[in-house]
């Protein structure tokens, strides 16, 4: 094989060459969702973060500054677990305050929660020179009817604020849900299967969006995946990370993926729903029903171990 690749080179004729998979890791939520015992918010903190660093990823964390307070009482113990996030090189991005949905509220309100979310983390970023740039919408909800939307994106646009589109939407909230409530039945058992389940998931939702953005553009695109701040992936990262690896996905910055011209495709999708951007792009594009078919679902034990009845 090399001598065949020599004799490309030397006779002038391109190498072929395998373009490498991107990935970048988003989490949402943060300091953590579902968990409030300051012991318990440390040490998931501390693993999920060391887990991110040490794998050499450049995730990036999006924070709801509402969970930092307690009967309206700001508690220096969680602003902490954002210093941490920062001292470990990675970036903060705005969520709101509350994690309203837009769908249910006026763009002025909206923007009023946008900017109450970004009191403590913009100082806390900038104080360490880390940028403070991306703005993730709850729910995936970027207005629910076109004036909304434009109403919202020239705001973010005008504010120095970058849209965070997702591309591997997911039900991992759901799975999440469920290993929480097993966690606090100590149901160790039951933990290691919706573990188990949830890597298998995450890899077939993966092909799945892979395959998606091969019928779009015809080649791979860098991905964006989606995640939350809890208890299973502190608990699992590591594994989820080795499983994106096996795909031969490396590990991205924001800005990175955001590069590539797949992330100018037009986008007038506007409705209730929260989406992948490469559903936005497809509906945008007039796409049949056909063409979203086999997406794999959240599995029934998952759900009803979750108290969820659908996704």
């Amino acid at each position: 094989m090399w001598k065949i690749i020599l004799v490309w080179l030397l006779l002038g004729i391109a190498v072929p060459v395998v373009a490498q998979k991107q990935l970048v890791i988003t989490l949402d939520d943060l300091p953590l969702t579902r968990i409030y015992d300051p012991d318990l918010m440390r040490d998931m903190t501390d693993r999920l973060v060391q887990c991110l660093a040490e794998n050499q990823v450049p995730a990036i964390g999006f924070v709801n500054e509402n969970k930092l307070y307690e009967k309206s009482i700001l508690l220096p113990e969680r602003v902490s677990l954002l210093q941490k996030w920062l001292s470990a090189g990675l970036e903060l991005g705005n969520h709101t305050f509350s994690h309203v949905d837009y769908n249910n509220m006026t763009t002025a309100a909206f923007i009023a929660d946008i900017q109450k979310g970004e009191i403590i983390s913009r100082p806390l970023a900038e104080a360490v020179n880390r940028p403070y740039r991306f703005f993730r919408h709850p729910y995936l909800h970027r207005g629910n009817t076109p004036e909304k939307v434009v109403a919202l994106t020239t705001y973010l646009k005008n504010n120095g604020y970058i849209e965070a589109p997702v591309t591997i939407d997911n039900g991992e909230w759901i799975f999440a849900h469920a290993y929480h409530r097993r966690m606090q039945e100590r149901d160790s058992v039951a933990m290691r299967k919706i573990a188990t389940d949830y890597i298998r998931y995450m890899e077939a939702k993966t092909l799945y969006f892979e395959e998606m953005a091969r019928k779009m553009f015809g080649r791979a695109i860098p991905q964006i995946l989606l995640l939350h701040a809890n208890a299973l992936n502190a608990d699992h990262m590591d594994a989820l990370l080795q499983m994106f690896r096996r795909l031969t996905y490396t590990f991205v910055p924001f800005e990175v993926a955001l590069k590539d011209a797949a992330y100018l495709s037009e986008d007038t999708f506007s409705g209730r729903q929260g989406i992948s951007w490469l559903h936005r792009w497809a509906k945008t594009a007039n796409q049949p029903a056909l063409y979203f078919e086999g997406e794999p679902m959240v599995p029934r034990h998952i759900l009803d171990w979750a108290g969820i009845s659908e996704e």
